[in-house]
């Protein structure tokens, strides 16, 4: 391609919004940060340079880097370019400083200075010649988008009153979808949104304008406990503006789960055909595909192995789309998502468009006890006197929206939080969040491969999609190669090595290991500012079916030649192929095998491997019930008449796949079936797995919420408040939204909770466990729980100074209210009484016939006749013996502490505090 025609492709510039005032930083902080930039980032040089590098080299060693780095340099990056590319930092960065100032003024919580991203993708401006990326695509043809014409005001002091059939909020695939065929049936449709339209002449953007123009937040989403970021589109289409043109359609096992939860629409024809002619709509095909290398990888290393494969069909118009840029905007227009397929439909059709549109809250009037939505209610922010959003000419209006109908299509993080300031207060609301947990491996080859070039994701391997048995496990998919999607979840050991690494990402390919997630978690405001908050994290359950597609696509990238293997794991090492390597072999040779056991053996174990997200969903559930859902079959919300919901928030769980242009979803109530109600320190770890090797599979421990799914601590800290503090107290559709997964519950706090338990699940066996006598049970106690729960209770001084760089996080007051509910302090001095009582209690609460007072030195024999299964012939487990229980509680101190040395540096307390933590900060994060 030539010059000129590159020069055509060009996109335009797009001003980012304006910095905030004030000081972000104080100079003091900032100096700090720089410093830790610059360590992540260093200028490296040789000791015999007079520049002063951050990082000196003996001259030998800086001749072999600069030799490594020009083995994958292209012909035109000479030593000069490479020595620039050596000895720049992060700080040195033209407009690093400013970047940092917008994302931590206009992005990040104040309680979440979680920057060190940033850092990692702001890399250098000399990368881009190093790796012969070009700035824009070097294949198709820029299009034409289309004109749409927004509804604009003049400037004035009183609210602007507009009325209309139906006010859709967002612009996303549901909400496209919803204005299309409303405005086609006849109806007056406004769509609003709080995003701002860009046309193709915009795209692809830079990865620094995209991420604040495309994406929720700037790009920054964490969880509270920062083991996992979440990237959702937020731009004038959505999602379907920033996504990877795939476009799956739902599975039959995904649909009759959501059917057998009582939702048979899924199963119908009817469903079918909508999907099918949604497809039709975007020229959803998989007929002009032509595969990238990286694609090209997955199926012949799957092919090779026995794996199961598929091409994946692109929303193209039925045309060949050979672009990597396409998730930073798509310059050619042939993706089909709504910008350039219902949008367009909806307006020609009569529909108009707001954009720049905040939406506070949802009106209601009142009539006979119900509620019924009347119109919206916010704040709209026009462009500048330029037609951009950076200057500071910008006008701002209120605006009320009156209307007979109201679609909420704000995507899964949004759609509840605006539902939760409209006065809703559906317990659901928020809740069954599911994110498709996603970690990827990557691979180095001796070839260039120059991945950023050719479609994203058009093939994938479902060999391990359904490892439960139940339609849990994991799909392998292509990773978007873009410089910085993929280098900051690479795993930092050093500067050098990081530039080193860096440089070699045009012979690099990664694949994700995407998991259909069975465990879920929250989005709840922000108590200060109202912004979306995420409690979610991966739970133990999703991540062994993450560990088999990780361990897969190492043997496919093996296979297809790989030199090199990378995980996003500072847990583990690079695997390097030697040259003398037995190709005969494959992948039963000896050194890769042991590089597997060690993977297998890690777990990907936190908080050292990087976690992203494939697809959100969830927390605005359908479901057949109000008790299990927040909204109807329709989509209609169960507290309100006239009021919809429109987006992935529906689906009542994780659906697999991409999220679809038309949105519904249902639920699955869980059952209990062994109930095992016993004191702590009675085997509970022992029953617990003496269960699992009985075949039921998900027993509930009390340490769930602490090494499994923290999210879970949020509800247990509001049943107690619910029991013990005069708060509500939970029915049986709370349980089943905290237990129902689970086919048995032991330990603390469930039997503080055996009566409501007990009553929610009458049919449920209940396992009385006991010890040798009460004096046995309180040594016990007293040498596990209580020693760790008295250095709690009076922390030393550095303890207590360590305490306030904890992140926001339910599990602290989880555990300090079942120190205070459980009696646990009065077990000393009362043991006797406590131990007898309860034993006493449950057994008055319980038939004799549905109860088994248990202790684990009888073994097998009465726990099998009891729940009616044959004695295993291994022996009955004993597990959490004294030993074994503190080395958990220092693995988990271990957790904490990654914790709060993170939280330290990136608060930037002090330049001392630094000193003493960020050596061995940097070292253990892995970020």
């Amino acid at each position: 391609m030539t010059s000129t025609e590159l020069d055509l492709l060009a996109p335009l510039a797009a001003p980012l919004p304006p910095l905030p005032r004030g000081e972000v930083l104080s100079s003091s902080q900032w100096t700090t940060l720089l410093a830790v930039a610059d360590t992540l980032i260093p200028s490296i040089g040789a000791s015999t340079n007079n520049d002063h590098p951050r990082l000196i080299l003996a001259e030998s060693e800086y001749a072999a880097a600069v030799q490594k780095l020009q083995t994958v340099a292209p012909n035109e990056a000479g030593r000069e370019a490479i020595s620039q590319y050596l000895q720049e930092s992060a700080g040195s960065t033209p407009g690093f400083r400013e970047s940092v100032q917008r994302t931590f003024g206009s992005y990040l919580r104040e309680d979440a200075l979680k920057g060190i991203r940033v850092i990692l993708s702001a890399l250098n401006p000399t990368l881009g010649s190093i790796l012969g990326f070009p700035r824009i695509p070097v294949h198709g043809k820029p299009g034409k988008g289309f004109d749409y014409d927004f509804i604009r005001f003049p400037p004035g002091d009183e609210p602007e009153v507009l009325e209309t059939d139906v006010v859709i909020v967002g612009s996303g695939c549901g909400g496209g979808v919803c204005a299309k065929n409303i405005a086609e049936a006849g109806h007056q449709v406004i769509v609003v949104d709080r995003a701002y339209h860009f046309p193709p002449e915009y795209f692809p953007m830079t990865s620094a304008d995209g991420y604040i123009h495309l994406f929720h937040n700037g790009g920054l989403d964490s969880s509270d406990d920062s083991s996992i970021v979440v990237l959702a589109g937020q731009a004038w289409g959505g999602g379907g503006t920033v996504n990877w043109s795939a476009s799956l359609q739902t599975q039959a096992f995904v649909r009759q789960e959501w059917a057998d939860g009582g939702l048979s629409f899924f199963t119908s024809s009817e469903y079918q055909e909508s999907l099918d002619r949604v497809c039709r709509r975007m020229g959803v095909s998989g007929d002009h595909v032509e595969h990238n290398p990286n694609n090209k990888f997955i199926l012949e290393g799957a092919r090779r192995l026995g794996y199961s494969t598929k091409v994946v069909p692109q929303n193209t118009g039925g045309k060949k789309h050979y672009c990597g840029y396409c998730t930073f905007g798509c310059a050619a227009n042939e993706k089909q998502g709504p910008v350039a397929s219902f949008l367009p439909d909806a307006a020609k059709a009569g529909a108009r468009f707001m954009e720049g549109f905040e939406a506070e809250k949802v009106l209601f009037d009142q009539t006979d006890n119900k509620k019924i939505a009347s119109g919206l209610q916010g704040t709209w922010k026009s462009r500048d006197g330029h037609g951009g959003v950076s200057g500071d000419d910008r006008i701002a209006r209120r605006i009320t929206i009156k209307a007979k109908r109201v679609i909420v299509s704000c995507g899964t993080l949004n759609s509840p939080l605006l539902l939760l300031r409209s006065g809703l207060n559906n317990p659901q609301i928020g809740r069954n969040l599911h994110l498709h947990p996603v970690t990827l491996v990557s691979a180095v080859f001796p070839q260039e491969i120059r991945p950023w070039e050719g479609p994203i994701m058009t093939s994938l391997c479902d060999e391990f999609q359904n490892l439960d048995r139940q339609g849990h496990g994991a799909k392998i998919e292509a990773m978007t190669m873009l410089p910085s999607w993929v280098l900051p979840f690479q795993p930092w050991r050093s500067g050098l090595e990081f530039k080193v690494m860096a440089s070699q990402h045009s012979h690099m390919v990664s694949q994700i290991s995407l998991v259909r997630d069975r465990d879920t978690g929250r989005v709840y405001p922000d108590p200060v500012d109202g912004k979306c908050r995420i409690a979610y994290t991966p739970s133990a359950f999703d991540k062994k079916h993450a560990l088999e597609g990780v361990l897969a696509i190492t043997k496919i990238l093996y296979i297809a030649g790989a030199k090199q293997l990378l995980l996003a794991s500072s847990a583990i090492p690079p695997f390097t192929r030697a040259d003398d390597t037995d190709e005969k072999m494959g992948i039963n040779e000896p050194r890769f095998q042991a590089w597997l056991a060690l993977i297998r053996k890690d777990g990907l174990s936190s908080p050292d491997t990087s976690w992203g997200t494939a697809h959100q969903m969830g927390t605005c559930r359908m479901a057949d019930s109000e008790r299990k859902g927040v909204v109807d079959p329709q989509g209609k919300v169960w507290e309100a008449e006239g009021l919809y919901v429109a987006d992935a928030s529906v689906f009542p769980s994780a659906s697999g796949t991409g999220k679809h242009w038309l949105y519904q979803s249902s639920t699955k109530e869980g059952r209990l079936t062994p109930e095992y109600q016993r004191l702590s320190r009675t085997g509970t770890i022992s029953i617990r797995n003496a269960l699992f090797d009985l075949g039921y599979f998900d027993v509930y421990h009390g340490a769930a919420p602490f090494n499994e799914n923290p999210p879970d601590a949020d509800m247990w800290v509001e049943a107690m408040q619910g029991k013990f503090e005069g708060g509500r107290r939970f029915e049986k559709r709370d349980w089943d939204q905290l237990l129902g997964h689970c086919m048995g519950v032991s330990d603390t706090p469930c039997y503080t909770f055996a009566e409501e338990l007990i009553s929610a699940y009458p049919d449920a066996k209940v396992i009385l466990s006991v010890r040798d006598n009460a004096e046995v049970w309180k040594k016990s106690v007293e040498d596990t729980i209580l020693t760790v729960v008295r250095k709690m209770q009076v922390p030393s001084p550095l303890a207590r100074f360590f305490k306030l760089f904890l992140p926001h996080d339910p599990l602290a007051q989880y555990g300090s209210m079942v120190v205070k509910y459980t009696r646990l302090m009065d077990i000393p001095w009362d043991y006797k009484r406590i131990y007898e009582d309860h034993n006493a209690w449950v057994r008055r609460l319980v038939p004799p016939e549905r109860l088994l007072v248990f202790n684990c030195t009888e073994g097998w024999e009465p726990l099998c006749r009891f729940l009616e299964k044959d004695v295993p012939k291994k022996p009955f487990p004993r597990r959490n013996d004294r030993i074994a229980y503190h080395e958990n509680i220092r693995l988990l101190e271990e957790k904490m502490g990654m914790q709060v040395l993170k939280n330290m540096v990136l608060t930037f307390g002090s330049v001392t505090g630094f000193a003493v933590t960020s050596w061995f900060a940097w070292k253990r994060l892995a970020m």
